[in-house]
Formats: C-alpha cells, structure tokens, sequence
C-alpha cells in the first residue's frame, strides 16, 4: 500500500510541474515581439520583416538581361525567392527553386540572388540554374531590393498579392509547390 500511495504522490507531482512548463509555454507564445505564433503561418523562420496584408516597398533594379525590375512589375500570385551563393541552405533549396520556376511558368518568379561581398560566393551558379526558368536580379544584402522586402535571413521568398502586398511570406514558400493564377 505504501508503494501505491508514493507512486500516486509522485505521478501528482510530475502532473503539477508538467501544468507550471505548459503555463510558462503559453504565456512565451503570447508575448512573441511580432504578436504572432510563428507557427501560424507554417514557418517558423520568417525572413522577410513585412507582414501579411503590407505593401511591398518601391524599389528598381535590373535582371540578368539587363530588364528593369520595380514593384510596380510585380504581379498578383508572383513568388519573390531570396537566395544566396555561399548559404548552405539556400544551395539546398536551389534545385527546388528552380522546379517550382519551371512548373510556376514564365514571369510568375523573380529571382532575388543576394551576394554579400565579404564572402567571396559568386552567383554565377545560381544565375546560371535560375535565368532559363525565372526573371533573376543580382542585389546586395542591404541593397535596394532587400530592403523593399525588409530581409532579414537567407533563404525567404515572399508570395505577393493584390495591389502589391504580402499574401504569404517564409522559407516554405521555397518548398511546397503552390498554385499560380493563369493570367495573374
């Protein structure tokens, strides 16, 4: 009997701590500095600093063809993919990119190759694996195309939608394969 009552005992104990860990928990997810569970939107890496429903910044650019590149060329249900020579997940990702391109369709993927001079990574390998199936625009992190996006970690891709803002933003963007909009 004595075993019985220590095993119940302990088994309350472990209860009662168990309830204190779910509390400190909860009470961690509500206070998050955006307001939001990152969960909530399936990523919890989130690399662009624009929520859902924001516009994206103004911003010109070239491609790789030499083509200009402005918000205002970004079309509803068009993916803007961030990638980066030298960041082992973004040459992780790559190979994927490049077939969610090729299955997207022409223009629905701008391409966003991010050097950082102090690393010495060229882009030629990306530019080469990306130019045949998306729009690809060389920038510098901190240049004029990161920061319309607000990015703050490498690989991202932000979804965009009406009137120029955020549908969906995160690394699973660069995943799972999403339904374009024909003529979008």
């Amino acid at each position: 009997m004595a075993y019985l009552t220590a095993v119940v005992t302990l088994f309350g104990l472990m209860s009662i701590v168990n309830l204190i860990l779910t509390f400190g928990v909860v009470r961690r997810l509500r206070t998050q500095e955006d307001g939001s569970t990152p969960a909530a939107e399936g990523d919890p890496f989130q690399g662009s600093g624009l929520t859902v429903g924001e516009p994206v910044g103004s911003f010109s650019v070239h491609d790789t063809e030499g083509r200009p590149v402005t918000r205002d060329s970004l079309r509803e249900g068009m993916l803007v993919a961030f990638l980066s020579p030298g960041c082992l997940p973004c040459e992780e990702l790559l190979p994927g990119v490049v077939e969610l391109a090729r299955t997207a369709g022409p223009g629905q993927v701008l391409a966003a190759v991010v050097v950082d001079g102090d690393d010495g990574a060229r882009p030629d390998a990306f530019v080469a694996a990306l130019s045949p199936v998306a729009t690809v625009a060389v920038t510098r992190l901190g240049g004029e195309l990161t920061r319309a996006f607000e990015i703050k970690g490498l690989p991202t891709a932000v979804r965009i939608g009406p009137e120029g803002r955020v549908a969906a933003r995160g690394r699973a963007l660069l995943r799972v394969a999403h339904s374009v909009r024909a003529g979008a």
